[in-house]
């Protein structure tokens, strides 16, 4: 708000224009609450910090919560790998990904069937029962070992 040659220094700065569609919010409403919300002796980082601590919280227990306790520690490993095994690990650490189910729940598939013969191909299933796709352990997925590393390397999956 303060810096009046920023690109966004007007959209901010201006009201919200008048919405057309229920589903469309505009970028300087939400800008505008976000600014109205924080302090101004705030820093950009330290208010990150905190949005970012406080979604983390709200998001509530899952997978990824058993092995990061802190959101605020980076990230937390397998970064130096090809995209691929990159997209593969943290599709099975978040739970989100190209998942038989989704693709079903998307319509963009007849079944939501593993091809190991179960009825739900789900993060869950691939993690923990799957004979086909099973990586070596669920720990080792936040803990990137030699193991691990491998059968990213060599696995079939494709999410």
């Amino acid at each position: 708000m303060s810096t009046d040659w920023h690109i966004l220094h007007n959209t901010t700065t201006t009201a919200a224009l008048l919405r057309r569609l229920k589903s469309c919010l505009p970028f300087n409403k939400a800008a505008q609450e976000i600014l109205n919300s924080t302090s101004e002796d705030l820093s950009r980082d330290a208010w990150l910090a905190v949005a970012w601590r406080q979604e983390w919280e709200i998001d509530g227990p899952s997978r990824i919560h058993r092995y990061i306790w802190d959101p605020g520690d980076g990230a937390i490993g397998g970064d130096d790998l090809p995209r691929r095994q990159w997209t593969t690990l943290n599709h099975l650490r978040t739970g989100v990904g190209r998942f038989e189910t989704s693709m079903k729940k998307w319509g963009l598939a007849d079944s939501a069937a593993c091809e190991c013969g179960d009825p739900e191909q789900t993060a869950e299933h691939v993690i923990t029962t799957c004979p086909l796709y099973r990586p070596p352990s669920e720990a080792s997925l936040f803990d990137l070992g030699p193991e691990m590393r491998a059968w990213l390397h060599d696995t079939e999956l494709d999410l």
